[in-house]
């Protein structure tokens, strides 16, 4: 199953320039045609990681939770290096915000996880 469209496909590999790239196949037996979904590098986005500092892979090995937990962090250590900014200051504006998004974002997160648990 691809990670990207959901429909049923083979995972394949490619090497472009010797870097490993991960696409599905995807055969249309009423055309006879074929089409590829890009899902990411295998081992992941070296430059991204390296700018960010987060650990980012292809779409099918990626840990969404991990990564927002790690950019929540990293919003922490931001704001606590910034002298003006106090400590409590701090942890409540990135929760609030947080919280924010969270409230804003819920009932498209409850589709989103409908869809993914019932395949609808």
């Amino acid at each position: 199953m691809c990670p990207k469209c959901g429909r049923s496909g083979s995972r394949i590999v490619r090497v472009i320039s010797g870097r490993r790239y991960v696409y599905y196949r995807h055969y249309n037996p009423e055309t006879k045609g074929v089409t590829y979904c890009y899902v990411g590098p295998l081992d992941g986005y070296v430059r991204v990681e390296a700018l960010h500092d987060l650990e980012l892979t292809n779409i099918e090995d990626q840990d969404y939770i991990e990564t927002a937990i790690n950019s929540l962090l990293k919003a922490f250590k931001k704001l606590s290096k910034d002298e003006r900014i106090e400590y409590e200051v701090a942890v409540e504006e990135v929760l609030t915000k947080l919280f924010t998004r969270l409230t804003n974002y819920r009932k498209a997160i409850e589709k989103a996880f409908e869809k993914a648990f019932t395949g609808q």
